[in-house]
């Protein structure tokens, strides 16, 4: 299955990669690597103030209204410069909890996850685990 790459998907794929160039040079994701303890990237708030941490979740629950395909304009871009931090874990378990989860949870839990103040992961065993402020919630 191949995904149409539309004139709004190119000038998304500029925007993000301009925006990595000039927030991510190399030493960024060596001194993540490097780093002695886990923390969000400096540039995380500036992920998500983007909107690209939610570009793909409803607008009713914080995100931009988009689809998976802006999603992955967004991914492969930052993926190129090699930005570090938790994006792809953030956004996969967002998708889950749009798709599968209960009305009460994506309220809860999706604006926050759009917002960049709940990054998230997915245990592919069958729990959600979001982390805030040091604090595990399992979904």
């Amino acid at each position: 299955m191949s995904i149409p790459v539309t004139e709004e998907h190119e000038a998304l794929a500029e925007s993000v990669g301009r925006w990595a160039t000039d927030r991510c040079p190399e030493e960024v994701p060596q001194a993540t690597f490097d780093a002695d303890a886990d923390e969000l990237p400096a540039i995380w708030e500036d992920m998500a103030n983007q909107g690209w941490l939610g570009i793909h979740l409803p607008e009713e629950h914080g995100g931009v209204g988009y689809g998976l395909e802006e999603l992955a304009v967004v991914l492969e871009q930052l993926g190129r410069a090699a930005v570090p931090g938790p994006f792809l874990p953030t956004v996969l378990a967002g998708e889950l909890i749009r798709r599968a989860g209960s009305d009460a949870a994506k309220s809860e839990l999706l604006p926050s996850i759009a917002d960049g103040s709940r990054p998230a992961a997915v245990d592919l065993q069958g729990e959600l685990e979001l982390q805030r402020d040091g604090e595990a919630i399992t979904v």
